[in-house]
């Protein structure tokens, strides 16, 4: 069975890269209310921490709830970072005392979908 989009069902597809601590509350979350989400482990490139990206594909009308959802789940925290003295080129000015940072929360990327189907 194929379940394909209908004129005016307005469908989005949400990419959040969150915290890998943060996934198994944010995927539950989701799962818990109805939403259909895929859960792909990546690395970050500033603090080299483990990210998650939950791939989510919601009606619009139910996106508001989504997001409240991974907001929810996906809080920004501060933490103290120690900077690493670059070794490629020289610098002017380099800081080795730590720096705090703020880390978690999430980015979203929201597009519309113009086609889904479900096959099952």
């Amino acid at each position: 069975m194929t379940t394909a989009l209908r004129p005016g069902d307005g469908m989005k597809l949400i990419i959040a890269v969150i915290q890998g601590h943060d996934s198994d509350a944010a995927l539950g979350a989701l799962v818990a209310r109805g939403f259909h989400a895929t859960l792909v482990d990546s690395q970050g490139g500033f603090l080299q921490e483990r990210n998650a990206t939950l791939f989510v594909g919601v009606q619009e009308t139910y996106l508001a709830d989504a997001l409240r959802i991974i907001q929810v789940a996906c809080q920004a925290e501060s933490r103290v970072a120690n900077p690493v003295m670059p070794l490629a080129e020289p610098v002017d000015v380099y800081v080795n005392e730590p720096l705090p940072v703020a880390v978690g929360g999430a980015t979203l990327l929201i597009f519309d979908v113009a086609r889904y189907e479900r096959i099952a």
